[in-house]
């Protein structure tokens, strides 16, 4: 256990994600987590589903976490970043599952020489079956990674690698997989079809979940193509 105050700062399907795995894992308790986003009626959803406490502005409840989660889109970054660098303490540990930014330039944006962690998890992450990469940036250390390690490893199998490596696993393990998808359901309908206008990252860890996980991943893979709901 844990047991640190975290801050997660984006509540999107990766933030609930993770959330939802810290807190089933045993980590930390829902009352030592804080869930930060734009959007309130997300928090009035995670706050009654977790019972997690949450805010609008990530600046106020900085003070304290051991632990920071930034699971925003990367082009709202810079504008997280900015808005914290006056609150940031320079022990706390930031965790970012920001595809394609550099663990030294989010250090290098908060000013106060934190440890970053950088992070790829994938969609799989959603069903606790995810295969993440992990590397340490700037002033992270082994003692780092282990508290990162832990937070990933809720959600699935986590490796270690060097940050030079990391922008492969983004495009191998996040996006990968669903340019294979096209081709299945070309080949399912006997059709020669083009790559979907809307498609998503998808699991490329095993590809073999669980039984009980099945239903998800098949619902997620009909939205990959239809951009609808699977009809049970």
């Amino acid at each position: 256990m844990l047991n640190k105050k975290v801050v997660l700062i984006g509540g999107g399907n990766m933030g609930h994600a993770l959330l939802r795995g810290i807190l089933k894992a045993g980590l930390t308790p829902p009352e030592n987590f804080t869930v930060v986003d734009i959007h309130e009626g997300k928090l009035a959803s995670l706050k009654e589903e977790f019972g997690v406490n949450t805010a609008t502005d990530a600046a106020g409840v900085l003070a304290g976490a051991e632990v920071v989660i930034l699971a925003v889109k990367p082009y709202t970054l810079n504008d997280v970043l900015d808005g914290l660098s006056d609150s940031v303490e320079s022990g706390q540990l930031f965790i970012s599952i920001v595809a394609g930014v550099k663990g030294g330039y989010i250090c290098d944006r908060l000013g106060k020489d934190n440890p970053v962690v950088r992070c790829m998890p994938n969609i799989a992450a959603t069903v606790d079956a995810a295969a993440s990469a992990i590397c340490a940036c700037g002033s992270a250390t082994s003692e780092h990674l282990e508290v990162s390690e832990t937070i990933l490893g809720a959600v699935g199998e986590v490796v270690r690698v060097e940050e030079q490596h990391m922008d492969a696993v983004t495009g191998g393990s996040g996006s990968g997989p669903s340019l294979h998808f096209p081709f299945f359901h070309g080949t399912r309908n006997g059709t020669k079809n083009e790559f979907p206008q809307k498609r998503k990252g998808h699991p490329k860890n095993d590809q073999r979940p669980q039984e009980g996980r099945l239903t998800h991943i098949k619902e997620f893979v009909h939205s990959v193509f239809t951009g609808d709901q699977q009809e049970e």
